[in-house]
């Protein structure tokens, strides 16, 4: 059964500033308030809370100190963020209402991730920020969570140094990011299934250790599930693999402004079904985190995963029964 990292201090809220991205800033708060209503006590019984943000020394296992300088000014992080008028405000507002609960999930990402290593599975209702590169970030993405958390597992000696990790991306984007980071660390295994129609627009020839699937805008369900079951058992062919991170983003869904793709409510749960089930059969230690989602419904996609994940009885090594005909 999975622990869930979750603090409210993951929430983005200050003064309505928030109102300004699409992306739902408190979609942690309201997916586990969701689940919550559906699980009960039982739920509560699973989650564990950060103790603090990332530290400056955990950030620097990936990025580079004059990026980290530069989130002091604030017309960087507006840019990184996505939002003009940040530049306007003092720096240390905009760390303390937006950066410090990025780096609240940054740490809930390695706290989930030292969790799997020891215990199998854990779900971080935060993260996934897959656009931060180690010298600067875009696209609402100031740090780069999944890589920081490889690296200090790594730095604990949690992953030996040959240990080899998967980063299963199916946020609508591409993770342009994370896949600039590891491009050169073949002990990162990166698939990407993402719509190469919006941004940041198809990837360049890869490396040779990351399957990046460019989709067309409008996929529906049956077109989606063929490319994510044709790929990922090839993908796991390729370990064995000491951890895998899910990036579960939502933006997939259909109607999302910015993902561009075609799937419904019920398509996303069986895919997240699909994903867990499938790493759970070959006996991997997982980690889920939300990523992106744009519409109203982000939060409750996020909470049928949360209800399957944590209200089911199973255990890693248990037949897959995803009913994948559903989608043939």
């Amino acid at each position: 059964m999975p622990r869930v990292f979750y603090t409210p201090a993951y929430d983005v809220a200050f003064l309505g500033l928030e109102r300004l991205h699409p992306f739902d800033s408190r979609k942690s708060t309201r997916a586990l308030r969701l689940a919550r209503s559906a699980l009960g006590a039982s739920l509560d019984e699973l989650v564990m809370t950060p103790e603090a943000p990332a530290t400056e020394r955990s950030l620097r296992l990936i990025h580079q100190d004059a990026y980290l300088s530069s989130l002091r000014n604030s017309a960087v992080v507006s840019r990184v963020l996505e939002m003009a008028v940040l530049r306007w405000l003092p720096g240390a507002m905009i760390d303390r209402a937006v950066l410090r609960p990025m780096r609240w999930a940054v740490q809930g990402t390695i706290d989930a991730a030292r969790y799997a290593l020891t215990h199998g599975a854990a779900i971080n209702l935060a993260g996934g920020y897959h656009h931060a590169h180690r010298d600067h970030g875009e696209g609402f993405c100031a740090y780069a969570d999944i890589p920081i958390a490889i690296e200090a597992m790594r730095r604990d000696g949690l992953l030996s140094e040959r240990d080899r990790v998967l980063i299963i991306d199916l946020d609508a984007h591409r993770g342009n990011g994370f896949e600039s980071i590891h491009t050169c660390d073949e002990r990162v295994v990166y698939f990407d299934l993402y719509n190469a129609q919006v941004y940041p627009g198809p990837a360049r020839v890869p490396a040779s250790h990351m399957l990046l699937v460019p989709c067309l805008a409008g996929m529906n369900d049956q077109q989606y599930f063929h490319a994510l079951q044709k790929h990922l058992p090839a993908v796991l062919k390729t370990g064995p693999f000491a951890l895998a991170f899910y990036n579960a983003g939502t933006d997939v869904l259909s109607g999302d402004p910015l993902g561009g793709l075609n799937l419904t409510r019920e398509a996303v749960l069986r895919r997240d079904r699909y994903v867990i089930e499938t790493l759970e059969t070959a006996c991997i230690p997982w980690v889920m985190v939300p990523s992106g989602g744009y519409t109203e419904e982000s939060h409750k996609l996020l909470a049928d995963t949360l209800v399957w994940a944590c209200g089911r009885q199973s255990t890693p090594g248990t037949p897959n029964t995803m009913d994948s005909n559903k989608f043939a």
